[in-house]
């Protein structure tokens, strides 16, 4: 301990409370943020679920070719905010979408075949033009027992960066 000559007391314990609240005050605001943090993703990643599972519930699938209604496609959706890509069994992109935003995420050809496994997987992909983020989730498309494709569904994650750096 730094001994101090000629401080008082009184000095000196109020010296000491100003940095235990300054401790308590960064240990609370950054529990906050974290947690913030962690709901925002979690709602982001269950909107994606559901818009996934509603999709997943729709897709047709012919023959070995797979797609989706078109009512789906004319869905009234924010310029670069989302995106649906479909793969077939080969794992080929059949595409699918009325959103920029399908040409600015590349296609990562590991998690499509991970998908092909059974796994679902989500992640957060830098767009190509300006480097925005969005969160993205892969899964199969099963059909009697046997993957027959995936779908792909992407959100941006503007909203949830918004309002961490407001916070």
């Amino acid at each position: 301990m730094i001994m101090l000559p000629h401080v008082p007391i009184r000095l000196r314990l109020t010296l000491w409370y100003v940095a235990l609240l300054a401790i308590i005050l960064a240990v609370f605001i950054a529990s906050v943020y974290l947690l913030l943090r962690q709901s925002l993703y979690r709602h982001l990643d269950e909107s994606m679920l559901n818009q996934a599972n509603a999709l997943l519930d729709v897709v047709q699938y012919e023959g070995d070719r797979l797609s989706l209604p078109s009512e789906v496609s004319e869905m009234d959706r924010s310029q670069d905010e989302d995106f649906v890509r479909l793969f077939d069994a080969s794992g080929n992109l059949l595409g699918f979408d009325n959103s920029a935003a399908l040409e600015q995420v590349p296609v990562d050809a590991e998690v499509v075949a991970n998908t092909f496994q059974g796994e679902s997987i989500t992640r957060s992909v830098k767009t190509s033009e300006n480097d925005d983020l969005m969160r993205v989730i892969t899964l199969p498309i099963i059909r009697d027992e046997e993957i027959v494709g995936v779908l792909e569904v992407g959100q941006s994650e503007e909203d949830v960066s918004d309002t961490l750096t407001s916070l």
